[in-house]
Formats: structure tokens, sequence, C-alpha cells
């Protein structure tokens, strides 16, 4: 049967649309239209799947439906039909459980394409089209007329496991089911559940997962509807909006001619850096330390916005020209956890923002004489106390001369963590001047300012050879 080279009963064997996906689709990352192109193939093997089973299924009705010379239908006990048995008992369900795998193909190419380094790039641009139409397909397929508005929460499994319910105006419906993905190569980074992080935790998984929802028959109108989330706590979290259009039966949008009413919201869950790594709660001031001599002039501030944006800036000038001083500055943001994987893993430091400043020294270039910035990004070992890497920018100025700094942060270093080890990322500003005053000096000085501002920092960690 075409059902058991679908779905083979014997031990871990792959089916048709397994080894279409595994062998054909996933070779290498796929993006834009190519991946839409790879589903395309995708469900139009499985098409050509289904007509030949329903063609069989036809015959097998026809079959039962056979009328004696005496013109009756043979029934059942319970009144119904052979055929009608049939349809029910055993090929609806069939083509229902080939229809599961089908979408847990289609999950596979999505997911086996998702970045985890920036959690903008955690799903393919087209997964919500992709999905749409392969929920369209099935509805089809199975034999359902009610379309209206669909929403999935899809996303790493730790997260999506906190969306219980999804929905529109005062109305929301809990999970109509779910499916998962297991990737063994590529584990994603886990600070615990959105609703009560443990953001002091690093945890590795690797199960990727889709809840789906069926919020028909509320929202059949063609229009645009707001969707939101919520917990079985009963909080809600609104999560952008869906359009619900009129479609051909062949999946064309056509406002005149369409006469499905049909629409798509895909929300996605991963915890990503700017929620781990930025998030107020656990981000915060690990000291500002200040030494300084003689008269000096100095500030400092940070914050972190409600947009996740982290703003870090030092400043010093001395205070008298005639007179000897020095200064110190270091200010500095920091996130502690505890790397809780099994094994040792190669992980990720994402980076972006912008770095300036400006340092100026004059004087007669005497013994010890120096001003100096800095700025910092970068991974230490808690449990051994030393660093792990680091970003870091800097400049110093001498010889009566002004040095800056302007720097546009779009890095990632590398290294690895190991299990049961705490650490904490960081990211700090320094400055520093010194003026010695002799009998010979006319006048010594100096003065800095130097500011970090951080619009992404993440921790990722996946498979080293990806």
């Amino acid at each position: 049967m075409i059902h058991d080279t679908i779905i083979p009963d014997i031990g871990n064997t792959d089916g048709l649309l397994d080894l279409w996906t595994k062998t054909f689709l996933l070779q290498g990352t796929a993006s834009g239209d190519k991946l839409m192109n790879y589903y395309m193939t995708l469900e139009q093997y499985f098409s050509v799947l289904l007509f030949y089973q329903f063609k069989g299924a036809n015959l097998v009705v026809e079959a039962l439906n056979y009328q004696s010379s005496s013109g009756e239908l043979p029934s059942l006990q319970d009144g119904s039909t052979p055929a009608s048995s049939y349809v029910t008992g055993t090929f609806q369900p069939m083509i229902q459980e080939e229809t599961d795998r089908f979408l847990q193909c289609v999950l596979n190419l999505i997911f086996s394409n998702c970045g985890l380094y920036w959690e903008s790039n955690f799903l393919p641009d087209n997964a919500q089209d992709i999905l749409a139409r392969a929920t369209f397909f099935i509805a089809q397929t199975l034999g359902q007329d009610q379309f209206g508005l669909r929403t999935g929460a899809i996303g790493t499994a730790n997260l999506v496991n906190d969306v219980f319910v999804m929905g529109s105006g005062h109305y929301g419906v809990v999970a109509d089911g779910s499916a998962s993905v297991t990737l063994s190569d590529r584990p994603y980074d886990s600070w615990g559940t959105m609703l009560a992080p443990n953001l002091g935790a690093l945890t590795s998984g690797n199960i990727y997962a889709l809840k789906y929802f069926n919020l028909c028959p509320y929202w059949e109108n063609p229009g645009t509807y707001e969707v939101w989330w919520g917990s079985d706590s009963g909080n809600s979290f609104n999560v952008g909006s869906a359009q619900v259009k009129k479609y051909t039966a062949n999946y064309v949008q056509d406002d005149v001619n369409g006469t499905i009413p049909y629409g798509y919201f895909l929300a996605q869950f991963r915890v990503g850096g700017r929620e781990a790594m930025m998030n107020s709660s656990a981000f915060r001031r690990d000291q500002y330390a200040v030494n300084s001599n003689g008269s000096v002039n100095s500030s400092y501030s940070d914050s972190l916005d409600a947009s996740g944006n982290l703003s870090l800036k030092v400043s010093a000038s001395n205070g008298y020209n005639d007179a000897s001083s020095n200064i110190s500055q270091k200010l500095e943001w920091a996130h502690d956890f505890t790397f809780n994987g099994s094994q040792a893993t190669t992980a990720y430091l994402n980076i972006a923002g912008s770095a300036t400043g400006s340092a100026y020294w004059f004087g007669d270039n005497g013994a010890g004489d120096e001003c100096s910035i800095s700025v910092n990004i970068g991974l230490w070992d808690a449990t051994h106390n030393n660093g792990v890497k680091s970003d870091s920018y800097g400049t110093s100025a001498s010889n009566a001369e002004t040095k800056t700094l302007n720097v546009t942060l779009n890095d990632q270093i590398s290294f690895t963590l190991q299990p049961g080890v705490s650490y904490y990322v960081y990211a700090n500003v320094t400055g520093s001047g010194t003026a010695n005053y002799g009998e010979n000096t006319y006048r010594n000085g100096y003065s800095y300012t130097v500011s970090l501002g951080l619009t992404h920092l993440s921790l990722t960690f996946v498979d080293s050879e990806f």
C-alpha cells in the first residue's frame, strides 16, 4: 500500500516523504524562493501519492456499494454501510496519519533552515508562507470546510510549551494540535521559559515545536485581526496582525472570485539574545571603579532602555594644568550564568552596536604621562577566574594630539563552554589619564571620553561543525 511506503511499520525505517525531505531537500541551507521551491516539490510529490490513494479508495467504495439484483445495499449492525464504514474507519484515519507525517517533513524543512546566531533570523523569511500553504493543503486533503483564520506558535520547545491559547479580539482557542521535530545536530540556547525565566542557567535542547490553532468560525470574514497568545495563568500578549483574504480552491488569492476565506499567522518563540543577555533583571551594572589622585573632573553614566539598548560612558580631565594628577575608570555590566549542558559546546557571542570616544594628552611628555580609552565585550570564566575571549577596541594619545575611537560593532566571537562552569558575559568601558608636573613643565594635562552603545548582545551555541 502507498500508506505503508509513506509510514512504514518496520522499526525506524524512513518513508517516502521522509526520504524525499532528507535526501533531496536538506542538502545545505536554503533561503528565499529556493526554500519555497523545495516545499513545492514536497507538496507535489505528496499530491501524486494522494491521487493514487483516492483513486484506489474510490474503487473500493464503488465495490462496497455494489447493489445486488434485489437492489438493496448491504448494511452493518450500526446501520452504516460497508462503504461508509471503510471511509470513516479506515481511509480517513489513514490519510490523517499521512498529513501528519507531511507536516512533520514541512517542519523539518523549515527548522533545518533556521538560524540561531541572531534572534531576528531565527526562522526563514518565508516560513509563514510555507506553513500557510501547507495548512490550506492539509485542510483540503482531509475534507475540512473550516478555513477562516488559523495561527501557529512555532519555535524552541521550551518556549512554545508556554503558549496555551491563541486568539483575536475577546475569543481564544486552546491548541488544536502540535508537532515537534528533533534536530540532534542543531541544539539551541535555552534560558528557561518566557513566563518564569531562569536567566542564571543556560541549558541546551534540540526539540523544535509547532502548536496550531484553528480560530474558526469567529474569523471567517476578510479583514485584519490582531492576534494574541496567552498562558494557562490567564496572561495574554499581542504578537501581531493577521489578514483573512478570499482564496480559490487552488490556493490563489482572489477577492472577486475566491470562495474560501482564509488567513494564517505564525508567531515565533525563541529566547533570543536581547531577551536573555540584555534583560534588565539579569544584565546589570557589575561595577563602577574609579581611582584618582590630585585634582580631576570625572563622570559616568549607564542605562538599559525598554528596547534593550545598553549605553555606557565614562569621561575625565585633569583639574589644573600645573599640578600632577591621575585617574583610572572602569564601568562594567555583566550577565551571570552556569552552563548546564552535558558536554563541551562551541558557543558564539554576537555583538552589535557602536563605540566612540576621544583621548587628548598635552604637556612635556614626561615619564608616565598618558591618556587612553577602551571598550571590551567578552566572556569570563568565574569558576577558574580567567578570561575566555573578548572583543576589544581602544586608543591612546601622546605628543599633544587627539586620538579618536569610532567603531561600528557587528562582531561574533567563538569559544567553548564547559559543563558545570560558571561564566559571565561582560561589557565595559575604561579610561585613564596621568599628568606629572615638574620644574620645567609649563602645563601638563589630559582629557578623555568613551561611550559604548550595544543594540544586540546574544550568546548562542550550535553544533561546532554547523
